[in-house]
Parts: structure tokens; sequence; C-alpha cells
């Protein structure tokens, strides 16, 4: 693994992360701000939906990601590649005019069909975007992809800015925009892959077999994505049912900020998998201890965060202030599914254990399912259905660390305690104490936490020291 080409993808990729938490954190506060409660629903529906669009490829981009991880990027074929992205062009057209036919003849009210249509057009563009995306990210040049969302996220935050000025108050102005962003992200994809684009297209046997294998090898991915997606996303389509449009709009908000946080973490696993790809089989282990170190100090401090930036947002939309009490219970996703998507899924990708991803995911997501019928249909309970998605998350995040732990032969039997502790610490004050008591608690209680892993709060300073040095000696 070189370090200058694994720091400048990560420099690129934490430019992508801080623009997007911008977004992120406009989308949060001014959208729900400038849209009623039910625009706002049909907004964060279309957001829902979109976050499905992606498995429509099938599975192809994850085996392409799968496959060329560690090459170069001048040893494709492009000409391959080139004709299965047309392929792929022209199969995401087909789904999209046979769901319009569909839903035509469905009968959803107005506002749903026009979001159904606006997903169908976002999906053929995003799966665009992804496909030459994921090559970039394979072959070691983040830095391409990580501009496109750059792009993507400065061009939405300008209409964000926009529709703050002129008072746009309905969704339909957010999700049209929100496509055109996604479009030109696909344009710049496209230039810096133009030996792909403009490659030699060709349709036939050895095209379709090599693309019908790398969706054999996603396709366990894909499933797996799938399903981790249904871990959260079932027990929102169950609240939509019982509960409305709007019951869904407020926990999707107290989503929207949990996932904002998680959406880091995400950035950097991106640059970490072809990185880790090109290590020596005995250096994965250190980097382990380290990265997941670093996460176990890191993550925390968003149980100290809680309580202040609850209280700007009661001031600023005091209309949504269950979904504030909402997040509170979801809060230790943040933790849990933090580590999970940095380290967890990256080194099962990196081992090659999709059929151990696939198995932990959709174990987990028919747990979800049970359990958040059982919160639905029989407990009536909204806070019943968000408990237990958190359990379910925290389940599946248990058992791939003690198993990830015991293929890189480390023990982390101490460090999932104090977690934990630190993790119940939390949950138990915010139920039960006023909010200066809390945050007096949580501070302490997160110094005691550092204090007990000063070893790797050491670690951690030397290694970053490390990084900035060598940074500031090639320069």
């Amino acid at each position: 693994m070189k370090s200058s080409n694994f720091i400048r993808n990560l420099f690129y990729a934490f430019g992508a992360q801080l623009i997007s938490m911008v977004l992120s954190a406009l989308m949060s506060l001014v959208v729900p701000k400038l849209l009623g409660i039910e625009d706002f629903s049909f907004w964060q529906l279309f957001i829902f939906y979109c976050g499905y669009s992606g498995f429509l490829h099938f599975g192809l981009v994850d085996g392409i990601y799968l496959k060329y991880g560690g090459k170069r990027y001048d040893t494709l074929d492009f000409s391959l590649i080139g004709s299965q992205f047309i392929l792929t062009l022209i199969l995401q057209l087909s789904i999209g005019v046979g769901v319009v036919i569909a839903a035509r003849e469905y009968g959803l009210e107005f506002q749903r069909l026009y979001v159904v249509y606006a997903t169908l057009v976002y999906m053929v563009i995003y799966n665009a975007s992804a496909f030459l995306g994921y090559i970039f990210q394979a072959v070691n040049q983040t830095s391409k992809y990580s501009i496109s969302v750059m792009i993507d996220r400065l061009f939405f935050i300008l209409i964000v800015f926009t529709a703050l000025f002129k008072q746009h108050s309905d969704f339909y102005f957010f999700v049209n925009f929100y496509i055109v962003s996604k479009a030109i992200a696909l344009f710049y994809c496209m230039y810096c892959g133009k030996d792909i684009i403009l490659a030699k297209k060709k349709i036939n046997k050895y095209i379709l077999k090599d693309m019908l294998n790398s969706i054999s090898i996603g396709s366990k991915l894909l499933i797996a994505n799938i399903a981790s997606s249904l871990i959260l996303g079932i027990g929102r389509i169950f609240i939509d049912d019982v509960w409305g449009i709007k019951a869904f709009g407020k926990l999707s908000f107290a989503l929207s900020l949990t996932v904002f946080f998680l959406q880091f973490i995400s950035q950097v696993s991106m640059v970490l998998f072809p990185a880790l790809r090109q290590t020596e089989r005995e250096k994965l282990r250190d980097l382990y201890i380290n990265i997941r170190s670093g996460l176990s100090i890191f993550l925390p401090v968003i149980f100290v965060l809680y309580i202040p930036i609850k209280t700007i947002l009661e001031i600023w939309l005091p209309e949504y202030k269950v979904s504030l009490e909402y997040m509170a219970i979801l809060l230790p996703i943040c933790v849990l599914d933090g580590k999970m998507q940095m380290v967890c899924n990256t080194y099962f990708k990196v081992l090659r254990k999709e059929n151990l991803l696939l198995f932990i995911n959709i174990v987990t997501a028919l747990v979800s399912t049970l359990l958040c019928t059982i919160g639905a249909y029989l407990l009536e309970n909204m806070n019943a259905i968000i408990i237990f998605m958190v359990l379910s998350i925290a389940l599946r995040s248990i058992f791939s660390e003690i198993y990830l732990a015991y293929l890189m032969k480390v023990n982390i039997t101490r460090q999932l305690i104090l977690e934990f502790i630190i993790l119940i610490v939390f949950i138990t004050s915010i139920w039960l104490f006023e909010d200066i008591l809390t945050i007096c608690i949580l501070i302490i209680s997160y110094f005691l936490y550092l204090i007990l892993n000063k070893k790797f709060v050491s670690e951690m300073i030397y290694g970053v020291k490390a990084m900035l040095k060598f940074r500031n000696d090639k320069c």
C-alpha cells in the first residue's frame, strides 16, 4: 500500500465528506424549515426510495468492485467494461419503463406517483454513475470519485441556498434538482472515464459471460447490502403503513441526523478497501487493531454532543421535538454501525468473506422484520419499533466484531465491555436525568473511558503525528 497515494485519496475523501456533511446539515436543518411536515415527509420518502435504487444493477457494480479491487486503471479492458456500461444503461432504462407502466395501474396518489417516477429517473443516472465510480474506487483512483461527489453536493448546496432565499415550499423543487445534481456528477465521471466511454463497443458471448460472472460475484454482496438496509428500512415501511406519511417523516428526520455521522465513516471505508487489498496479509492484523481502536476512541464523542445538538434543534425546529426523542434511542447506531461499516464490512470484503457478510445481514434483517412486525401490529408502539431496530443493529455488530477478531486473532473482550458500558451510561442518563446533569455524567464518563483506553489514545496520537509528518515531508 503506497502511503502517498493512500493519504491523497483519503484527503479527497475527507474533502468530499466535509462537503457532504455541510449538505446533510442543510438538508436536515434547512429543508424541514422550508417545507411543511407533509412535504418534508414526501421528500424523505424520495430519499428513502433512492437508497434502494442502487440495488437494481443486480450486483454488477459490486462484482466489478471485487474483481478489479487493487488493480491498475491502465491494465483494464476498456472495451469490455465500456460494453457492459452500455448494457447496464439499457437494462436500467428497461426497468424504469416497466415500473412506470405498472405504477400507472396501481392507483397511487399524485405525490407518491411523482416520487416513484422521480426515483426511476434517479435510478438510471445513479447506477450509471455508480458503475464508473466503483471502477475508480477499485483501481485506487478514489480521488476521481470523491471529486464527482463534491460536484454533486456543491451544486445541491447552491440549490438549497437558492430555495432558502426564494422561500420554495414544495418538495418537487428539491426532488428535481437532486436528480440534476447527480446527472452533473455522472457527466464528470464519464469525462474521467472517457477511455471506457469512448472504447469500441461490442456485444458477444464473452462480454455477456463476463457480465454474468460479475453479477454472480457481486450478487452476494448486493443481497447483503439489501438485507443491511432493510434492518432499518423495514421499520420505516411499517411506520408509514400503520401511522402514515407524517410519522414516517418525523422518524426519517431523526434517522437523517443519525446517518449524518455515519456518512463520514463510509467515505473512509471507501478508501480503505483498495488500499487493504494491496496490503500484505500479515500487516492486515496490525491495521485492524489500529483502525478499530481509533474508532473506539472517536465514535463515543457523539454521546457527549447529543444534549447540545438537541437543545439547538429544539429551538430551530420545535415541530420536530418528537424526532429528537427518537434520535436519543437511535444514536447508539452511530457507534455500532460505524464500526460495522468501516471495520467489519471492509475486512470481510478484503478477506473475500461475502458469504459470511450475506449470512449475517440476512439473519439480522429477518430478526428486525420479526421484531418490527411485533412492534407495529401487536404492540402498536413506534418506540418499540425504534428500539427493536437498534437492538437488531447491536446484535449484528457484536457477532461481526467477535468473528472478525477471531479471524484476526485479536482479543477485544475488554474493549467491547467498555464500549457497551458507556453506551448503557448514555441511554440510562438520557431517560433518567435532566439535560444539565446528563451532559455532566457523559463528559465524566467519556474522560474515564479515555483513561481506561490511554494506550490506544497514545497510539492514535502518535499515528496522526506520523501521518502529518509524512505529509509535510512529501510537500
